[in-house]
């Protein structure tokens, strides 16, 4: 029957009523801003996020497949209401940690399916970036369970889904990596190369002060600038490493010196200096990207004084 109860702090939800409460706010928060496809299944255009619905329903809540791609096929991660809450051995639950906050939890695994084979524990971490919240202890013929956040679902629905499309991406990366070969990263030094639609976009709150709501024109201009390069055939794709530095762009090196892109939203003095810190850093930590050309990408000419440092210093 497996083993109900918490860790490390952390508290599992057990009644069946409260569960599937959250679990169908959740499901309804991905879905607020989606495009229907079909009456069970929609699509996040702006974060390139499909949701499918898929029966049978248990304790009144069907269970979701979440993908990179709007068929939802094959799935990146299904995310299902558990028969039994509370009970470890169930792949998703809801759980409080020791501050109170109400999260989504899904186990450190992923399914085979047509891009790739089964992946688990240390390696689900390993590939995805992502940390652990904490592991179960093995008991009987039960073993050890590793738990990973997917979202909070005590928060705004904006903040929810970010969360959530931020796990199905890394989801999604774990898979291609483990399909092409790619060794678990464990230094900076191996960079994970994502495909598909690199950035969110549209609206996001901001946590934990207020709710305002910004725009998310970084991703809008990174995703634009990507697919005008795929449409003249010039390879460009976003790295990751696994301490969580992100790359906006690398483009080109087949035939031709590749760039190293980061991408500002402004032109002021901050925008500046956090851009070249950042090109900086990213050459440095990352070995394959120590010969790449730096480009800082700005949507006006910085000041005066900024140019004729860049002069200066050309």
């Amino acid at each position: 029957m497996g083993r109900p109860g918490s860790a490390q702090g952390w508290n599992l939800e057990t009644a069946p009523a409260a569960v599937a409460e959250r679990f169908l706010r959740w499901q309804t928060a991905m879905r607020q801003t989606a495009e229907q496809v079909h009456s069970n299944h929609w699509w996040l255009r702006e974060e390139g996020i499909g949701v499918r619905l898929r029966g049978p329903a248990v304790h009144g809540v069907r269970g979701a497949d979440l993908a990179t791609n709007w068929r939802c096929n094959p799935a990146a991660v299904q995310i299902n209401m558990p028969s039994e809450p509370g009970d470890v051995d169930g792949n998703s639950q809801v759980g409080t940690d020791h501050s109170g906050r109400v999260w989504l939890l899904r186990q450190g695994r992923l399914t085979a399916n047509p891009i790739s084979a089964r992946i688990d524990e240390q390696r689900f971490q390993d590939l995805t970036g992502l940390s652990l919240a904490f592991e179960t202890p093995a008991r009987g013929n039960s073993p050890a369970r590793w738990w990973f956040r997917v979202c909070r679902l005590d928060v705004e629905d904006g903040l929810l889904r970010e969360q959530t499309v931020d796990y199905v991406r890394r989801c999604q990366q774990a898979r291609q990596s483990a399909t092409s070969g790619i060794s678990p990263p464990t230094t900076l030094d191996v960079p994970v190369t994502l495909q598909g639609n690199l950035e969110p976009t549209g609206s996001y709150v901001i946590p934990p002060l207020d709710i305002r709501v910004a725009e998310r024109i970084h991703g809008e201009v990174v995703n634009e600038l990507k697919r005008r390069l795929d449409a003249q055939g010039i390879p460009a794709g976003k790295v990751r490493c696994v301490d969580g530095y992100e790359v906006d762009l690398v483009v080109g090196g087949r035939g031709s010196s590749p760039l190293l892109v980061e991408v500002k939203t402004g032109a002021v003095a901050r925008d500046v200096q956090t851009g070249v810190g950042q090109l900086s850093l990213y050459r440095r930590l990352v070995r394959q990207l120590r010969n790449h050309t730096p480009v800082l990408l700005l949507p006006a000419s910085p000041t005066a004084a900024l140019l004729l440092l860049s002069g200066n210093a050309g």
